[in-house]
């Protein structure tokens, strides 16, 4: 059974009272699955797909002072293979840009390809980015074949600052689960390597002390992991930094100030699982559009890092897709 290769845009994992994501359908050859002989059980090769770009594909007026592109992939990569000559960008096409360097995050599975000190993209370009097969996953498997898009610079430079539009959780909450994830979402994408334990942090209000965590970036969502449960009926202090050591924008802009905001936990954590409530279109919908955006909605928000081709799928239930 073939299944095409589909683009995954979550959205905010951060947007009150319930969350949507949605799948797109954008063309290509699927991955077929590999049956085993001999009385052997089907075994089945799924190749990692590149599951999020930025600049998104087909963006236009993308800012001329871009310094970074992303990539988000379906599993854990080899970091070794993701370099210059398989993370690559021409612009304007056929024009490569070189002398960049590639870097890996393994907790968001995103490669950011930095372009050289300097570089200027030209003005009104069309641009052509591509994963090539040369990238494989943690076990040694290929892209089943290169993966490019497009996008298209604007006139001018990206000189605005980027800024936080919502978090997780709330301003002055009171009962926030012990097990929580710390998030923020921002008014466009970030460079991933500005997200780290330096320039997003979680302290004890009343003392000062640092809590242990690693942090992960996904779309426009920054999320701090804290290594163990947090202590019960605490205030904590969230922060993002601005400045030098700070979160920046694709075009290396800094946060105006400091983000910062305080909550305080419960006395337990949360065990209830989400569950799916609207989905649109609606189950056993008849006549839906062939270029129709798959979206589900849950009852909470949700990692977005859990939200990807293989948790959320589509196939067609005759003929191929």
């Amino acid at each position: 059974m073939n299944k095409s290769q589909l683009n995954f845009r979550p959205l905010s994992w951060l947007m009150a009272p319930v969350l949507s994501v949605a799948l797109v359908a954008c063309g290509g050859g699927g991955q077929d699955t590999i049956l085993g002989s001999g009385g052997i059980a089907p075994v089945v090769v799924v190749p990692p797909t590149v599951t999020n770009v930025t600049p998104l594909r087909n963006a236009t007026g993308v800012a001329t002072n871009t310094k970074t592109i992303t990539a988000t992939f379906s599993q854990a990569m080899d970091s070794d293979t993701l370099t210059a000559d398989s993370f690559t960008l021409a612009c304007p096409a056929a024009t490569p840009i070189t002398g960049g360097t590639v870097s890996y995050l393994p907790a968001s599975r995103m490669a950011t390809l930095t372009l050289p000190a300097g570089t200027v993209l030209a003005s009104g370009a069309l641009c052509d980015a591509a994963i090539t097969t040369a990238a494989k996953d943690s076990t040694g498997l290929a892209l089943a074949k290169t993966f490019p898009w497009q996008f298209t610079t604007g006139k001018v430079a990206d000189l605005t600052a980027p800024t936080v539009t919502n978090t997780l959780n709330a301003e002055g909450a009171t009962t926030v689960a012990i097990n929580t994830r710390v998030s923020a979402t921002f008014s466009e994408a970030l460079d991933p390597l500005s997200v780290d334990n330096t320039s997003y942090t979680l302290k004890q209000t009343a003392t000062g002390e640092a809590v242990t965590g690693t942090t992960s970036y996904s779309g426009v969502d920054a999320v701090f992991i804290p290594s163990a449960p947090l202590l019960a009926g605490t205030q904590y202090t969230a922060t993002i930094k601005s400045g030098a050591t700070g979160v920046v924008d694709l075009a290396g802009n800094p946060l105006a100030k400091d983000y910062v905001w305080n909550w305080t936990t419960a006395t337990s954590g949360d065990t209830t699982p989400p569950t799916v409530g609207v989905l649109n279109p609606a189950k056993l919908a008849t006549d839906v559009c062939t270029n129709k955006t798959i979206n589900a909605t849950f009852s909470e928000p949700m990692d977005p890092l859990t939200l990807n081709n293989s948790t959320f799928t589509l196939k067609a239930t005759s003929g191929a897709l």
